[in-house]
């Protein structure tokens, strides 16, 4: 009897390709993860101002731990004109984990599993004087990193925000994500917060 179908090879062929591109594109999809949580909060810093503030603009797509707030690298920073009077109420936010060109990268002391901090939302230093807002959110929910830009490295200096230095939020002037129903959602993605799936 002859055979009511024959085997084209050419079939195989283009199911191996197939099967080779899916099997490299997983590779880079994973390789690009790791490369990010392999990165220390400076490195992740640096990379997002490599990709986000150049003399083109914005490029490319956004990776694992990047927000949609973005903000030109010529504008001007400008510091809220607010007085934190001593009856104010102010938490403790985090310490300065690393000073970056005219950017502070702030470690939060608590996890972000319940909420984290809006850009926007007023900072200060343990005397109250103000130092600036929340301009950007990075990394995971667990681990939190807020970056506080001004116009210049001198202005850092002359602000005495220092690596180490405790940095506070005033609740009544800030605002806040809440993450914890992102958190319930396995699989839910969460890059409208930190362009990264939330954890399981």
């Amino acid at each position: 009897e002859n055979a009511e179908w024959r085997y084209d090879t050419s079939d195989a062929e283009s199911s191996d390709s197939d099967s080779t591109s899916d099997s490299n594109s997983d590779s880079d999809d994973e390789s690009g993860d790791e490369g990010y949580s392999a990165m220390n909060p400076e490195e992740i810093a640096k990379v997002l101002m490599q990709e986000e503030y150049n003399d083109d603009g914005p490029q490319g797509a956004p990776g694992p731990l990047r927000t949609k707030n973005e903000v030109t690298e010529d504008e001007k920073v400008e510091r809220p004109n607010i007085v934190v009077m001593p009856g104010m109420k102010i938490e403790e936010l985090g310490n300065v984990e690393s000073t970056i060109d005219n950017m502070v990268l702030v470690k939060a002391s608590v996890s972000g599993d319940y909420q984290v901090l809006s850009e926007g939302s007023l900072l200060v230093l343990d005397d109250r004087s103000v130092i600036g807002v929340v301009a950007d959110t990075l990394g995971r929910v667990e681990e939190p990193l807020y970056t506080i830009r001004f116009n210049s490295a001198e202005e850092i200096i002359d602000l005495k925000v220092e690596e180490g230095k405790k940095i506070f939020y005033v609740p009544e002037h800030s605002t806040y994500v809440f993450t914890k129903p992102l958190l319930a959602q396995k699989g839910t993605d969460a890059s409208n917060l930190y362009d990264e799936e939330a954890a399981e």
